[in-house]
């Protein structure tokens, strides 16, 4: 019994002292090779919140990826421990054996490490294009690069298919990809990715799938710089991978040459076709014909197609159009094609031979030369109708004259709907130019109009504000100026010269009587009697005006020697609003004696 208790009290002596060290470290793996990490754990009996390792020293052989930290918290016996770590994830900055340096933590430090970095690769792993042995779980195969071409042997301007694969078998973050490059070549990427499953060595593969068309474009060797992988493999133990492809070179032979001026046209497939607008054989003198032809290469771009040439006899003109290009992905290969439109005008009468087009070129498929063809056509071209006698010899002079002007001036139809359409985007601007400049005249209009009605308007109310001025202070001289003003702007096609033609104009009787009243009084006594007469016509319509207008009269206006104003003022405000204009007088050339 006493030698259990002892037993049990020395293994809780052990415990205790585990648990009481400081800072324990272990190095996973300790042997690695470049480009792979290496994981470092940081174990702590405590749990301290704000303590965290410095890793100053460490950064000067490793690059530090990334940083973790756990916390555990047990209960034995009813006493409560816990236990921090820390886990930090490295990688080496060059080979060699390389110390990890002592790590502080708080007041504690860790012991060295040494970690030893290969120059060659480790184990019996393969090479970048292999697929790879040893653990399934190991980030040697996470990824591998892969690179084929379909001909090692091709021909100056020959598609040579470039095949880029990509083996995954881990989660990827941050992945870089650089495609390949040539030099003294043409390179098209064809389409997008392919993707499929494949299990290699037991493990499970996603393969992406590029394929590039190369077209050399000189003979000799020449050498395919490959394409490269870098990615982080997500992973309980994060490590970086890159990858690079196998190095490739193409031997080029030359071109077969069949003479100096035959195009060299290696493709897979070539297909020439051709299209007339017209199914007659038959046209008359002067008219014109539109043929369309077609080159489609299978395994050549666009570009790299040979231009046509069209012979121009004596007996018609040929206007050929600007090409049309276009290079698509049919099927795993390049497809080219140019269409190119002719327009042939006929200048003379009788038979006419179009002439047959070849083409040659090789066979890349079965290694041989061919040619392709377009049949000649012959097209019967009818004269005018000639009249006898000298009067036909002047009208077949004449057609001929015409002919020939036709033949020397007439452009060709690309040229003919050129200016037809420079012409139409011409007379688009005029018109264009025209509409704005109509718009900017009737907004001129406008703005003269409501200048003319508001200046029209301000004459008008300042001639009423002089004439109720001049009506309050019994001025007499200046009503009528007031009233000659006003009646100019009232009635602006009859020249007002004096108060007789203003109060013609007027209708309402009572303002008229005023304004001869004012005329009588300007230029002889007035009579008491006939003042008496107009302030009794006024007195009906005293209550329609405004008290605020209309001043109380004074003890010294009262007086039968002075004209009062009061009088004419209430009756110029109480006339209808509907006045009606002036009534033209017969013309007379002499103003009226009494302005």
């Amino acid at each position: 019994m006493k030698r259990r208790v002892m037993r049990c009290g020395y293994l809780l002596l052990l415990l205790c002292t585990s648990l009481n060290a400081a800072v324990m470290m272990q190095v996973d793996p300790p042997r690695i090779k470049p480009g792979e990490t290496v994981r470092l754990t940081l174990t702590l009996n405590e749990v301290k919140d704000r303590v965290v390792p410095d890793l100053t020293s460490v950064r000067k052989d490793f690059n530090v990826i990334g940083t973790q930290r756990t916390v555990n918290y047990t209960v034995v016996n009813g006493q409560a421990q816990s236990l921090s770590q820390w886990i930090i994830i490295l990688m080496p900055k060059r080979t060699g054996q390389l110390t990890i340096p002592s790590i502080p933590i708080g007041s504690d430090k860790t012991p060295e490490k040494v970690v030893m970095v290969a120059d060659a690769p480790t184990g019996n792993s393969a090479g970048q294009s292999s697929g790879g042995s040893g653990a399934p779980d190991s980030q040697e195969d996470a990824v591998l690069l892969k690179t084929e071409i379909s001909d090692a042997h091709p021909y100056v301007n020959q598609e040579v298919i470039y095949s880029v694969k990509l083996y995954t078998s881990r989660r990827l973050l941050d992945a870089d990809y650089e495609p390949p490059q040539v030099k003294n070549a043409l390179i098209i990427p064809l389409g997008n990715a392919d993707r499929s499953q494949v299990n290699k060595n037991g493990i499970e593969y996603m393969v992406e799938t590029i394929q590039y068309a190369i077209f050399p474009q000189k003979s000799g060797s020449l050498t395919i710089t490959p394409p490269r992988f870098s990615a982080l493999v997500f992973d309980m133990v994060p490590g970086k991978v890159q990858r690079e492809g196998k190095p490739l070179t193409l031997n080029v032979k030359a071109a077969v040459q069949g003479g100096a001026k035959t195009p060299w046209l290696p493709a897979k497939q070539l297909q020439l076709t051709e299209h007339y607008d017209k199914s007659a054989k038959t046209i008359e003198q002067g008219g014109m014909l539109t043929r369309t032809v077609t080159l489609k290469a299978v395994g050549v771009p666009a570009q790299l197609l040979p231009p046509f040439t069209w012979d121009s006899p004596d007996t018609f003109s040929v206007y050929p159009e600007k090409p049309v290009e276009s290079t698509v992905y049919q099927h795993g290969d390049i497809v080219g094609s140019v269409t190119v439109k002719l327009s042939y005008l006929f200048n003379q009468s009788g038979r006419v031979d179009i002439p047959e087009v070849k083409l040659p070129w090789f066979n890349t498929v079965t290694g041989q030369s061919q040619m392709v063809t377009l049949p000649a056509q012959t097209i019967m071209v009818k004269g005018q109708a000639k009249a006898s006698g000298p009067a036909g010899l002047k009208a077949s002079a004449s057609q001929g004259t015409s002919v020939a002007k036709m033949s020397a001036t007439m452009a060709s139809p690309l040229k003919i709907r050129m200016h037809l359409a420079r012409y139409q985007r011409v007379a688009w601007a005029w018109w264009v130019a025209l509409g704005f400049a109509l718009l900017w005249l009737l907004t001129l209009l406008a703005w003269w109009c409501s200048r003319r009605a508001s200046g029209r308007g301000n004459k008008l109310s300042d001639a009423r504000k002089r004439l109720r001025q001049a009506c309050l202070a019994n001025d007499a001289g200046a009503a009528k100026d007031a009233l000659l003003a006003w009646g100019k702007q009232i009635w602006p096609d009859k020249s007002c010269m004096n108060l007789d033609d203003v109060a013609h104009g007027v209708t309402y009787e009572p303002l008229k009587r005023a304004i001869h009243q004012l005329s009588q009084w300007l230029y002889q006594k007035p009579n008491n009697d006939d003042l008496l007469k107009a302030k009794s016509d006024v007195k009906p319509i005293q209550s329609a005006v405004s008290q605020d207008d209309v001043q109380p009269m004074t003890p010294q206006e009262t007086r039968r020697d002075d004209w009062q104003g009061n009088d004419l003022w209430r009756c110029f405000l109480a006339q209808p609003a509907d006045k009606k204009k002036f009534k033209k007088s017969p013309t007379n050339p002499l103003p009226n004696l009494i302005p």
